[in-house]
């Protein structure tokens, strides 16, 4: 698998302060990615990240520009919106030119989201291939942003409301890849491989191109994993405590929240409600 060249250019990091993101020291925080949607006002660009990593006090930004060099931000000008339903841990918002000091790199348009149908229309199965794009906070880059990406597979679909540890609930996806503290808001990127799909229904054996990356969700965070504690004097097992280990699937809450919370906001900024090619 291969991603599309230039996916890279969505990410932003996120800051505790402006020090910390020009400097890369301090406390490290988070990611977030561009998006765009096709407005009758015009191409509206947004920026997402989860709900939890704005309220922990990451809203300085430092992004890769169109024109290649880095940006940073203390995102003064940014008001980050989220659902009054407090179970979505997204949180977007609207970043002009004006608002973050220059033009941004590559936005993703907010029409290559995964909606709800689109599990039945492209035919989206269990073991297909994803992508996340993010900060490995040991290798991200201290002047410049030097985004990760991971690959791996779905191995749920949303269903039964997850919670986490922050107490909220919520469908999502389960991904089976690699996940540490960092990578909270990066971007998981749905990679279909037609090749696989022609090879099953009529035994073609070359190679096809991939169909158009769609953005499946957000990474909400990674599941621990749980271990039994014992009784020592009659060996019983008791509680199962957080064993601080990875279990190596991460949750990823879906585009559909993304894009509901975005036409939230954009009613909230008085934006015609008509929302063109989205």
């Amino acid at each position: 698998m291969r991603l599309t060249r230039g996916l890279e250019q969505t990410i932003v990091y996120l800051f505790k302060d402006l020090p910390s993101a020009q400097s890369g020291d301090g406390d490290r925080g988070a990611t977030g990615f561009w998006v765009y949607a096709e407005t009758t006002a015009g191409r509206m660009p947004f920026i997402v990240t989860n709900r939890h990593v704005i309220e922990d006090g990451s809203t300085s930004i430092r992004f890769t520009s169109a024109h290649g060099y880095t940006i940073t931000s203390a995102g003064d000008n940014l008001i980050w919106h989220s659902l009054s339903d407090n179970n979505a841990d997204v949180a977007v918002a609207f970043a002009s030119a004006e608002d973050v000091g220059h033009a941004t790199g590559l936005l993703f348009p907010t029409t290559e989201f995964v909606m709800q149908d689109d599990i039945a229309n492209l035919d989206i199965r269990f073991g297909d291939d994803v992508a996340m794009v993010g900060r490995h906070l040991n290798f991200d880059g201290k002047l410049t942003n030097d985004p990760t990406a991971r690959f791996g597979h779905i191995v749920q679909f949303p269903g039964s409301p997850i919670q986490d540890e922050r107490g909220r609930s919520h469908p999502a996806y389960l991904i089976q890849t690699p996940s540490l503290p960092g990578f909270s808001g990066s971007p998981v990127f749905l990679i279909q491989n037609e090749a696989e799909k022609e090879r099953e229904n009529s035994k073609m054996i070359f190679n096809k191109p991939a169909r158009v990356p769609k953005l499946l969700g957000i990474n909400i965070g990674h599941i621990p994993a749980y271990s039994p504690t014992y009784m020592a004097s009659s060996g019983t097992r008791n509680e199962y405590v957080n064993a601080e280990t990875n279990s190596g699937i991460i949750v990823v809450q879906p585009a559909w929240v993304i894009k509901a919370t975005i036409l939230d906001l954009l009613s909230k900024l008085e934006i015609p409600s008509h929302i063109a090619k989205y």
